[in-house]
C-alpha cells in the first residue's frame, strides 16, 4: 500500500510539474492557429513556392502582395509579402476593392483553410473549429472577431499570429491570417 501510495504521490506531482507543456497542449496552443492553405505555410512559405503553387500572382499596387482572382469560388486571394518574400498573410474577400490588382490572374481552386474554414459559413461553425475568440466587435452590422497568439506561447508561430475574420448576416465574408513581424 505504502508502495502504491508513492507512485501515485510521484505521478501527481510529475503531471504537475509538467503541467503547461506536453499534457496540456491543447489547451494551451488554441485550434484556432490556422496556416495552411494550398500547400502553403503562412510565416514559413516563401514567394517562390507561392509561385510554384499557384502561379505567379499579380503585384498588388502597394507591392506588398500578390493577388489572384478565383473563378470557383468567386472571390480574391491576397498574399502579403514581407521581408525577405516571405508569404507573412493571406487574405480571402469578395470586397471589389481588389478587383483593380486581382482580376487578369485567374484561379479555380477551393478557397478553404487547412482547418477547413472558408467564406460562407455562420459564425457557429467557425466557432465550432476554432473556438471562442479572442475578442469580438461589432462595427456597422459586421461582426469582427480576433484571434491571436504569439511565438512565445505558442511554437507553431513565427513570431505574432493574428486571425481576424469578418461577419455580415451571420455568413464569413473575410478571412485574414498573419503570421510574422
Amino acid at each position: 500500500m505504502k508502495k502504491l501510495m508513492k507512485v501515485l504521490i510521484l505521478i501527481n506531482l510529475f503531471m504537475h510539474c509538467f503541467e503547461g507543456s506536453i499534457f496540456a497542449q491543447d489547451e494551451i496552443l488554441g485550434n484556432f492557429v490556422d496556416k495552411e492553405f494550398h500547400g502553403l505555410t503562412i510565416g514559413k512559405s516563401y514567394l517562390v513556392d507561392l509561385e510554384r503553387s499557384l502561379g505567379k500572382g499579380n503585384l498588388t499596387k502597394n507591392r506588398f502582395g500578390v493577388c489572384f482572382y478565383n473563378s470557383k469560388d468567386s472571390n480574391y486571394i491576397i498574399f502579403e509579402l514581407c521581408e525577405d518574400h516571405a508569404v507573412c498573410g493571406l487574405l480571402i474577400t469578395k470586397d471589389k476593392i481588389w478587383k483593380t490588382d486581382c482580376e487578369n490572374n485567374l484561379l479555380s481552386i477551393n478557397s478553404i483553410t487547412g482547418r477547413g474554414v472558408k467564406l460562407g459559413q455562420s459564425y457557429q461553425e467557425v466557432i465550432k473549429i476554432y473556438g471562442d475568440p479572442y475578442s469580438k466587435d461589432e462595427d456597422n452590422g459586421s461582426l469582427i472577431i480576433l484571434y491571436q497568439t504569439d511565438s512565445d506561447h505558442d511554437p507553431r508561430v513565427r513570431l505574432s499570429y493574428d486571425s481576424i475574420l469578418i461577419f455580415r448576416n451571420n455568413r464569413l465574408v473575410e478571412i485574414h491570417i498573419h503570421d510574422g513581424p
